[in-house]
């Protein structure tokens, strides 16, 4: 029995990160130093919302890859509204579904 509440408990965390995941607009950062550069993919994080994000300013700051203003490269900060929530919804269902279907299992053997 203990198990079993311990299994949920992992699942309800789980559930939650994922739920969490979903919320917000993605801010994309592609970046390069050099000059004649080609920028690439640093990685992307969310913001509350791409009307108030400084896309750009935040990739500046987050990867030493992206050259501030002045220095010889290319940066690139792109916000993109709700684009990465429906993968993230789908992903969160086949999670749910899945520790769904080992909970049943695990009670019925």
């Amino acid at each position: 029995m203990n198990k079993t509440i311990i299994f949920l408990i992992i699942n309800i965390i789980i559930i939650v990160c994922f739920t969490q995941s979903i919320n917000g607009d993605v801010c994309s950062c592609n970046c390069c130093r050099g000059n004649s550069c080609n920028p690439t993919f640093q990685g992307r994080f969310t913001v509350a919302s791409c009307g108030t994000a400084d896309c750009l300013g935040q990739c500046r700051t987050k990867y030493q890859a992206c050259p501030s203003s002045g220095d010889s490269g290319s940066s690139q900060g792109i916000c993109l509204s709700g684009a990465y929530a429906p993968q993230q919804k789908a992903n969160f269902i086949l999670v749910t579904l899945f520790f769904s279907l080992l909970t049943a299992v695990k009670w019925y053997l």
